[in-house]
């Protein structure tokens, strides 16, 4: 003769598989994100010349997909500049993407 089971409280077996699926996704979720580490923005050194200016130097750099003048902003954020002057024989730092 088979035994039968009798669900007695239908309420805490409805919570109990929910906090069960409930972990199961969070496990799932956590196992397959994929985090990416801390890095370290690394720089190009560039030596200013007669008749550079930082719309051409971002130009070069980035190249003429990316938005130039949000690249500028980069720059001057990088090298602690107020206005975009510069000055012959100045070295700036171009942070690489």
């Amino acid at each position: 003769m088979k035994k039968q089971y009798v669900l007695k409280n239908k309420r805490r077996f409805m919570i109990t598989l929910a906090i069960l699926i409930s972990v199961i996704c969070s496990v799932f979720l956590i196992a397959t994100t994929r985090t990416e580490g801390y890095s370290e923005i690394t720089y190009n050194e560039i030596v200013i010349t007669n008749g550079d200016t930082l719309w051409d130097i971002a130009e070069s750099t980035y190249g003429y997909n990316s938005d130039i003048r949000r690249k500028v902003a980069v720059i001057k954020k990088a090298n602690d500049m107020r206005t975009s002057e510069l000055f012959v024989g100045q070295v700036l730092l171009i942070p690489n993407d």
